[in-house]
């Protein structure tokens, strides 16, 4: 803590903690200058940018006056507000030429060492230190997602989720948290989210939240656990601090909170948590591509790496893992289905690993650039001509996010990315291409994509079981190559892996595995409208499947329809 006369400021040095409140200066008059020998009247300046990467960046062209002693080495303080709260950088300084582009006087400083926040009581936010767990429920309708709380006020909390289903959040969206401290203490409250930010590389979001129409009762409630979250944390930053009780509200001798479902999912379903951080990872990329960024090489690459892994430890396994999630939006579960679907069979025909990787890559972020559509046309129940052509751009808006990721081959990219929605006829998009013009592989991987987008609900229509699939792909063969549909059958069967049956006598289940056949070897038996990971029913095999009888594939019961988009399916 810092005091400048009756004030006193809360330092901040953490480059995590400081960005959200260094982000504030980007906003119009969300900045001004000061110097910090000097300190005199703030000048309101323009930041351009400010990051650990790139330091600060400041356009002078309003304030030319200000060249000279920035240039000269003269040290200035940034000054603006967060949260009702008042922020000072630490001095910056840079000597040198200015920075000159497009007419602009441009002066680049230094990231700042420190942040200094003067906070109201109400905005004060405490941060929980390493080792405090509080995890958290946000529950919106039918959605609900855990996470684990990072910083607490009187007036919101910014929690961590595995990115899963966040994506769906919307600044503004109004939901339910719970926060759930260790002695078992509960706090319920209204809120709506705010800001996001994406960790690709952990497959993690930072989500804020603002509290809305809280009580009396509960504005007393958060003051308490804001005091002791912030006496625990200096408890446990070592020093004279430990010399402090412990809060009790993080009892070491409170039971530890429930495992949470994926949890428990990943310990019923082989393969479940991995492929569930892989659809961490697309949902956080989601989140980057609205922001403006780009899809990084490196950390696709890991993902696909991941999926080659998985297939080569139990293929059906994986396979089956695919159906399972149902929490995550429909467009990263569509676009795992078609990159696992996809991968199998390249690795079935013995093509180059390397090769089958880059496909594989593709496909996982094949249709990422539906998230990027206006919310009319991705909600809609019936796409109008109007909207059709506004779809078909989101093939063109992965060009640019994707043109970093030279690994994939240019030939993979137009196959799996571009050309996957083009039909042999010219009806498809975006190009209407026809013929000879689409690839072999461009073919295949339009035929892997209606099967998984029709074997799901979507919003202007219900899930197609299997035998319809298959029927209506046999009879479009001026849409669909003959051959690469017949492919698709021979290789995952009439009842591939994970498709929901039913029996004679109204045994629900699903096909774990096939035998040589492509008879389902394995099942597990399924109340039909639980979540295809619970694991709860029993696997049956041998004698006690076969006197069940012949099994007929049904439709998926719906699940969640988050961020699905209507098309060509």
């Amino acid at each position: 803590m810092t005091t400048d006369g009756q004030a006193q400021y809360r330092r901040i040095d953490q480059p995590a903690q400081m960005q959200p409140l260094l982000d504030t200066l980007l906003q119009a008059g969300g900045a001004r200058l000061v110097w910090a020998d000097q300190p005199g009247e703030a000048v309101p300046v323009l930041v351009q940018a400010v990051s650990a990467e790139e330091g600060v960046l400041l356009d002078l062209s309003a304030v030319p006056e200000l060249l000279a002693p920035l240039a000269g080495g003269e040290a200035c303080m940034l000054l603006g507000q967060y949260n009702g709260g008042q922020l000072r950088t630490a001095p910056l300084s840079a000597a040198g030429p200015v920075d000159a582009g497009h007419g602009s006087l441009l002066w680049r400083g230094p990231y700042p060492q420190w942040v200094d926040w003067l906070q109201r009581r109400d905005t004060f936010r405490a941060t929980l230190g390493l080792g405090m767990r509080v995890p958290v429920l946000a529950r919106r309708e039918a959605v609900r997602a855990e996470g684990w709380l990072r910083d607490l006020s009187v007036q919101g909390c910014l929690v961590e989720f595995a990115a899963g289903n966040l994506s769906i959040l919307g600044e503004g969206t109004p939901l339910e948290l719970t926060l759930s401290f260790p002695n078992g203490s509960r706090l319920v409250l209204d809120a709506l989210a705010r800001y996001q930010r994406a960790d690709v590389s952990r497959g993690l979001v930072s989500q804020g939240f603002s509290f809305v129409a809280c009580s009396t009762e509960q504005e007393r409630q958060l003051w308490y656990y804001v005091r002791e979250i912030e006496r625990e944390a200096a408890r446990g930053s070592g020093g004279n601090q430990t010399l402090l009780v412990a809060s009790p509200l993080f009892r070491q001798d409170a039971p530890e909170p429930a495992a949470g479902t994926e949890v428990r999912a990943a310990a019923r379903v082989p393969q479940y948590s991995r492929l569930a951080r892989i659809a961490a990872y697309l949902d956080s990329q989601i989140l980057l591509l609205r922001e403006g960024g780009v899809i990084e090489p490196g950390p696709l690459s890991r993902q696909a790496e991941i999926l080659l892994t998985l297939h080569d430890e139990d293929r059906e396994a994986l396979l089956f893992a695919s159906h399972c999630l149902h929490r995550e939006p429909a467009l990263v579960r569509h676009c795992i289905s078609v990159a696992v679907m996809l991968l199998d069979i390249c690795l079935a025909r013995d093509i180059p690993r390397r090769l089958c990787k880059a496909v594989a890559a593709a496909a996982l972020v094949h249709d990422l650039g539906k998230a990027l559509l206006p919310d009319a046309v991705r909600e809609a129940d019936v796409i109008t001509p109007a909207q059709f052509s506004t779809l078909a751009t989101h093939v063109a808006a992965l060009d640019v996010p994707l043109a970093g990721c030279g690994w994939l081959t240019a030939p993979v990219i137009d196959a799996v990315v571009r050309r996957i929605n083009e039909r042999l006829d010219g009806s498809g998009y975006p190009a209407g291409l026809s013929g000879e013009a689409l690839p072999a592989l461009a073919r295949l991987a339009a035929v892997v994509d209606v099967v998984d987008a029709m074997s799901h609900p979507r919003a202007d229509r219900p899930a197609r079981g299997i035998d319809t699939v298959y029927r209506h792909l046999l009879d479009a063969p001026q849409q669909f190559d003959g051959r690469c549909v017949q492919d698709y059958i021979r290789h995952f069967g009439t009842l591939p892996v994970g498709t929901l049956v039913r029996y004679a006598e109204g045994q629900l289940a699903r096909v774990l595995r096939l035998d040589i056949t492509g008879r389902p070897m394995a099942v597990q038996l399924t109340a039909g409208n639980e979540a295809p990971d619970a694991g709860t029913g029993e696997v049956l095999r041998g004698r006690t499947l076969a006197r069940l009888g012949e099994p007929r594939a049904v439709p998926e019961y719906a699940m969640p329809a988050q961020d699905s988009h209507p098309g060509t399916a």
